[in-house]
């Protein structure tokens, strides 16, 4: 394995987490992070999936962590809610992450364990995050691949990328959170999993205006897209 090439890896771990105290305390509790929103010296914040048999009462216990600033739920069901967690630097792993300048694809926290998907820039990078990770945590590397080339990790540093990153930022918040909410209920999947009247419900708000509210998201995110299938990838 090329030692400067980018590895695609998936670490199992165990970590004094806000995620695993709360999901041991609430039986089936799950916290997904889907993506980090914004990082500092003092605190993060990321977009999460939580589930429980009562979400509610999940994301209640979820906010008096003390690890925990702020937590804003964006929709929910009875067992499933997508919530905005403002929450203290490095009480995640996702700190020492990014630290190593790796990119967290995907996270998972179930019962007293963690795993997650990262893109580490080299076999150097995976180092150094392991010995940041020893530092506190009892982790497993449960899966290691070699990218072919930059170009996975170069994405996330594209012209493209920062212009998509950019309109995705200035969606309105409620143009954001329907194509958020269809996006995960897999109304974009083949065949569609879900329809306009069931996300309409889930969002509270009448199909008509969550249709609007979803095709104006998809109008601006499409022409982005279009633009930049128009032209070859630029690293």
């Amino acid at each position: 394995m090329k030692s400067n090439s980018p590895v695609l890896v998936e670490i199992e771990y165990v970590h004094p987490c806000w995620c695993i105290e709360t999901a041991e305390k609430n039986e089936g509790g799950k916290v997904v992070l889907l993506s980090t929103l914004y990082s500092t010296k003092t605190v993060e914040e990321g977009l999460f999936e939580l589930e429980a048999e009562d979400v509610a009462r999940f994301a209640a216990s979820l906010s008096k962590n003390p690890h925990v600033r702020k937590l804003t739920v964006i929709q929910k069901t009875k067992s499933w809610a997508l919530a905005k967690i403002a929450f203290d630097h490095d009480s995640l792993i996702v700190s020492k992450i990014m630290k190593t300048k790796s990119t967290p694809l995907s996270a998972m926290t179930k019962g007293d364990r963690d795993s997650v998907t990262v893109i580490v820039p080299s076999l150097r990078d995976l180092r150094a995050l392991s010995s940041l990770m020893k530092d506190d945590t009892e982790f497993w590397l449960r899966s290691k691949k070699r990218l072919e080339s930059n170009d996975a990790l170069g994405l996330f540093n594209s012209k493209d990328f920062l212009n998509f990153k950019l309109v995705t930022e200035r969606l309105p918040e409620k143009q954001r959170d329907a194509f958020t909410l269809a996006s995960l209920k897999g109304y974009y999947s083949l065949p569609k999993k879900t329809s306009i009247a069931d996300l309409a419900a889930l969002a509270d708000v009448s199909p008509s205006t969550f249709s609007e509210n979803l095709r104006k998201a998809e109008g601006k995110l499409l022409n982005l897209f279009g633009s930049m299938l128009s032209r070859p990838p630029r690293f």
